[in-house]
């Protein structure tokens, strides 16, 4: 395929009508991948053809979709093709002969995969004022189809995934968001076999709170705890809980239902998205990573015992963000991942990898889907262990931000 071209949509309305779409969509199941494009397709340039193409778990390929939402069989690697440039940007993409072009599909913020346009006359110039925010629209729908079919799901897995795999992902919020001036994305490794590890995240107001949670052990038991935990967060947060309340009933909670001397480390965070002003507890959990002006240093806090232990204090730190900064939450299994010759990936090389990338105009998922590819090829694609992490970029107050990534 010829180079290719970056698409920015040039000024001006959108030339598409979404009314013709939303209409026909309750009337639509929701596993006919087809008759949805072919509603897409009318708005496009005559002759144009799309594909569907969704990510799987890992976000290392894209996988074509049949007009029954099954994959074809047809991959497109994230790296080296302008398909994956086009994902990994989240810009268009179109080849130098104007036959193909490359769209995200991006449900605020959350990378769900590409909408392919082919056309055998090359698509006109401006084409990309109607592609883009048909591919949002197109995004929107897949995702809330996916509450009422299992095709989506299983159209993402490129290998067999575990019980407690599978019970991980259904816990989670979506990948990424991102409000004004604020962005953050999660991700879990192993996708296909995560045993425990889980994030939380909402956005209220101009009030991001998010959470990290690592349960003792790899198995169903500590996805059985992970649930627990991510639960007792949210009734927490949601009924108004101050973070040294809601770590005390994460620890009666882990208490009450495992008796046994099950714990879980993790983080809370509570931040201000216009003064910047960052509170958190830290419950035994491996210490967040500032990213600042080309530099990573962690950041500490009286440290609470994980709860579990019986011993919940509820210990509040409290830091201010500068505008641009980056922060880091993970997991010890990122750090304590073990190369063949027994090397650990270590804190100093995720220091190393933050900095590298320090002055890279990356969006947190992409950022961060780098981290933990560094930490997996470290450990030959294999880790004995969860590595999961989440990544928060604060651009300043509202007045001197725009909306984004």
């Amino acid at each position: 395929m010829a180079a290719d071209a970056t698409a920015s949509p040039p000024g001006g309305a959108p030339t598409f009508d979404a009314g013709p779409i939303l209409a026909a969509m309750p009337l639509v199941p929701a596993d006919d991948l087809g008759a949805l494009l072919a509603l897409v397709e009318d708005q496009l340039p005559a002759g144009t053809r799309t594909t569907v193409l969704l990510s799987d778990y890992q976000e290392s390929v894209v996988s074509a979709l049949g007009a029954a939402g099954v994959p074809t069989g047809e991959e497109v690697s994230l790296e080296g093709t302008l398909g994956g440039r086009a994902f990994r940007t989240q810009e268009c993409r179109q080849s130098a002969d104007a036959l193909t072009a490359w769209v995200p599909l991006t449900n605020r913020w959350r990378r769900l995969g590409l909408l392919r346009l082919d056309s055998d006359g090359g698509l006109p110039p401006g084409w990309e004022r109607q592609a883009l925010p048909l591919a949002h629209l197109t995004a929107t729908l897949l995702d809330s189809a996916t509450r009422c079919t299992d095709a989506f799901y299983t159209a993402k897995r490129r290998y067999p995934i575990t019980v407690t795999a599978e019970m991980q992902w259904e816990l989670l919020p979506p990948l990424s968001v991102a409000a004004e001036g604020f962005s953050v994305a999660g991700r879990l490794e192993p996708a296909y076999d995560v045993g425990g590890d889980a994030f939380d995240y909402a956005v209220t107001g101009r009030t991001a709170q998010l959470a990290i949670f690592d349960p003792l052990g790899h198995d169903l038991r500590s996805a059985l705890l992970a649930a627990l935990v991510v639960g007792t967060y949210r009734h927490a947060r949601r009924s108004g809980a101050a973070l040294a309340e809601t770590s005390r009933e994460l620890d009666a909670a882990v208490v009450r239902q495992f008796p046994d001397s099950c714990m879980v480390t993790g983080q809370l965070f509570e931040l201000d998205l216009d003064t910047g002003e960052l509170c958190w507890v830290n419950a035994g959990h491996p210490l967040p990573l500032l990213l600042r002006d080309g530099t990573a240093n962690e950041i500490a806090v009286g440290p609470d015992p994980p709860w579990g232990m019986r011993h919940p204090r509820g210990t509040v730190g409290r830091v201010s963000l500068q505008p641009g900064d980056r922060l880091l939450l993970y997991t010890d299994g990122a750090t304590e991942a073990r190369g063949r010759d027994g090397d650990q990936f270590g804190l100093q090389r995720l220091v190393d990898l933050l900095t590298v990338h320090a002055n890279d105009d990356e969006s947190p998922a992409e950022l961060l889907r780098r981290v933990l590819n560094a930490v997996i090829a470290h450990r030959d694609d294999a880790l004995a262990d969860d590595a999961s992490a989440v990544l928060v970029h604060w651009r300043g107050p509202r007045a001197e931000s725009a909306l984004g990534g």
